[in-house]
């Protein structure tokens, strides 16, 4: 309860300072604001980082989760749009974890066999007629 009762209080002091911005036109307190109304509260509700490994680098992990999930969410639009193609041709109807399995791997087997067959040859033939 005392955590809940010291982050409260910095939110007061954060709007305190906040009104002093908005109605005097103290630009430079805006850090203080924010530090008052974002920053410590987050921090002391936290807690001190977990280190989860001996000798960790203690950095903020947001960063790469933020970019896997990214990317993990462009890969699940890339295979509703699949499976919606798919289904809408009326060529199969299997789910997307069949499609994921099954399908994926023979599709990138068949998209990169030509290129790389291509590629083969133009290392072994003169390089003029690859383009």
């Amino acid at each position: 309860m005392q955590l809940i009762a010291r982050v409260a209080e910095s939110i007061a002091d954060g709007d305190i300072v906040n009104v002093q911005i908005r109605r005097y036109r103290q630009w430079q307190l805006s850090q203080t604001s924010s530090l008052a109304s974002c920053i410590l509260p987050a921090s002391l509700l936290h807690g001190p980082r977990e280190i989860l490994e001996q000798g960790e680098r203690i950095f903020n992990r947001f960063g790469g989760w933020l970019g896997k999930n990214s990317t993990r969410s462009k890969n699940m639009r890339l295979m509703d749009d699949l499976h919606v193609h798919i289904l809408a041709s009326h060529e199969s109807s299997s789910g997307r974890d069949t499609i994921r399995l099954e399908y994926l791997t023979l599709l990138l087997k068949k998209l990169t066999e030509p290129i790389e067959v291509n590629s083969s040859n133009c290392l072994k033939s003169d390089r003029s007629s690859c383009n």
